[in-house]
């Protein structure tokens, strides 16, 4: 795991990039709370950047509703 420290809300959605060890691909909508482990998070722009930096995830693509994300 990163050294790098990230927000529980980041790590919540780094965790919906992976199935068990294998990488997926998510596509989560800005400003939307999504349920993870029976917590709610929002998706935005600053969480999409603390995922980009921890160097867990891969952005494929993002547009100005959505980001394509991946895990390494």
């Amino acid at each position: 795991m990163s050294e790098y420290k990230i927000s529980p809300a980041s790590a919540a959605f780094i965790s919906r990039c992976y199935c068990g060890r294998e990488p997926r691909v998510i596509k989560p909508l800005f400003n939307q709370i999504y349920l993870i482990n029976e917590m709610k998070y929002k998706f935005t722009e600053t969480v999409l950047d603390e995922m980009r930096d921890s160097g867990l995830v891969k952005v494929l693509s993002t547009d100005k509703h959505s980001a394509n994300i991946i895990g390494l």
